[in-house]
């Protein structure tokens, strides 16, 4: 009888712990929310630095944001803009999800994600 209560109580854990971890999954937000543009990434890109996430590994949008990302993150990637090089050197690339409403975007980091909710 002890086995079978052990393995019972052992279930009833699960959820508790899986609760626990996506309490402390690392989500950040912006503090205003901002449409996906050359500026707003460049900021998360930099408080993903400054918060020491990681290297950036996708960008995640809606639908509605395709065009944006790829005006941003698209070719030709020869320009002499210095702003533009440096997130195109991070090789982050956009992954389309309905995920998230419309005007939320956000960038995966090695260890956390920042998102912003648009206006």
């Amino acid at each position: 009888m002890s086995d079978r209560r052990g393995f019972l109580k052992t279930l009833l854990t699960l959820p508790l712990i899986a609760g626990i971890a996506a309490k402390f999954s690392c989500e950040f937000e912006l503090p205003v929310g901002c449409d996906l543009s050359m500026t707003s990434l460049h900021e998360v890109l930099r408080r993903g630095d400054e918060l020491k996430l990681g290297c950036p590994r996708k960008l995640l949008i809606g639908p509605e944001n395709i065009f944006p990302a790829r005006e941003i993150l698209g070719w030709p990637r020869y320009t002499a803009d210095s702003e533009i090089n440096w997130i195109t050197s991070q090789n982050l690339f956009y992954e389309v999800t309905g995920r998230y409403p419309m005007n939320t975007w956000a960038v995966q980091f090695d260890r956390g994600v920042i998102k912003s909710v648009g206006p």
